[in-house]
């Protein structure tokens, strides 16, 4: 269990960096909209993943917050679609 929390903590702050990757690919693969979609669609699971990690371990998470990171998830999702296609 401990290795668990250590890992997603690790996790946790390669966010950034995964990020950074996932724009640097949108660039590389940008002749591909499907492609982009995909990675914008892990990097969204990702942090709606970390989020609901966070809280839980928090032990702040609600139903108000949840909806919240789920509502910014898919706000990227409408802006960055219409940038990509």
């Amino acid at each position: 269990m401990k290795n668990l929390i250590k890992r997603i903590h690790l996790l946790n702050h390669l966010f950034v960096p995964i990020s950074v990757g996932a724009i640097i690919l949108s660039f590389v693969f940008r002749s591909s909209p499907v492609i982009q979609f995909g990675i914008l669609m892990s990097v969204l699971l990702l942090y709606v993943s970390l989020a609901l990690i966070h809280h839980t371990r928090s032990k702040n998470l609600t139903i108000v917050t949840m909806l919240e990171y789920i509502l910014i998830a898919t706000l990227a999702i409408v802006i960055l679609t219409g940038v990509i296609l």
